[in-house]
């Protein structure tokens, strides 16, 4: 080989494995890759792990309240349009969070509003005050809890939130999310386990969660409810580090969720 095409060759090596590098870089820090599909029969939705959480959780605390689906759906058509599903720190005055709620208005502390349980469930206590809500459409009935100044923005986010919805109280196996990175501070299993399991409290009322290794632990969840849990599990799986769940015959690996039939009774969690 003559020294130009040695030249020329290792040129292209080092160009290479530097496009290469910085590839795979991207692909480590790159968010974008980092998402949760809600696929309905004919619309589908790709949201941030952080969206879809937050959707879930609405989802959970409609579910803890005994309220109808359409209430799911007018709380995701606000949450979209105030904040697009983020818990946000700052807004128009002093609103903040998702439904971009403000303490001077009697919503209540900042910090409580910052909590998604705490403003979705002041926000469904606000909706079911008026006595016709179910007659309104999505978008007025969101207007009558929020007042905004644009109260025809919602009717925008109508389509969305009815898949969301449907796909979280009715089929929440639809909801999967691709993670390849860990987003959480690297704290230790033991760590997020205990993190995990209060708000598995919090959020849904769950006290019988066991441990059965460093990096395991079970769930004991009536049917009715092993797919909303999943479907929260596997929305929040990226702030938990969780690798792995099992639940009501299907399982899910930071992937698409597969079926198993191996599987019953508790939900299984494995942590990275």
């Amino acid at each position: 080989m003559s020294k130009k095409s040695l030249v020329v060759g290792l040129a292209l090596l080092l160009t290479v494995g530097f496009f290469g590098a910085n590839q795979w870089e991207r692909i480590k820090d790159a968010s974008l890759i980092q998402r949760c599909t809600f696929q309905g029969l004919t619309d589908s939705y790709d949201l941030s792990p952080e969206q879809a959480g937050n959707a879930a959780t609405i989802a959970v605390v409609a579910s803890r309240r005994g309220l109808p689906k359409r209430a799911t759906t007018v709380a995701l058509a606000a949450a979209l349009q105030e904040s697009k599903l983020r818990i946000l720190n700052y807004g128009d005055r002093d609103s903040v969070g998702l439904f971009q709620q403000r303490p001077s208005q009697g919503w209540g502390p900042e910090a409580s509003l910052m909590d998604p349980v705490y403003s979705t469930s002041k926000f469904f206590s606000a909706l079911i005050r008026n006595s016709d809500w179910q007659q309104l459409s999505i978008a007025d009935a969101a207007q009558a809890v929020q007042r905004s100044a644009a109260g025809n923005a919602y009717a925008a986010w109508e389509s969305e939130a009815r898949v969301l919805s449907e796909i979280l109280m009715s089929d929440p196996f639809s909801v999967t999310c691709y993670l390849h990175r860990f987003a959480s501070a690297p704290t230790s299993a033991k760590d997020r386990q205990d993190s995990l399991a209060a708000d598995l409290k919090k959020v849904f009322g769950l006290n019988n969660i066991e441990s059965q290794s460093s990096k395991i632990f079970s769930i004991n969840v009536k049917d009715p409810k092993h797919g909303l849990v999943a479907a929260w599990l596997v929305t929040h799986a990226d702030e938990y580090g969780i690798a792995e769940i099992e639940a009501n015959h299907h399982s899910w690996a930071r992937g698409e969720w597969k079926n198993n039939s191996a599987n019953t009774g508790d939900i299984s969690v494995r942590f990275i």
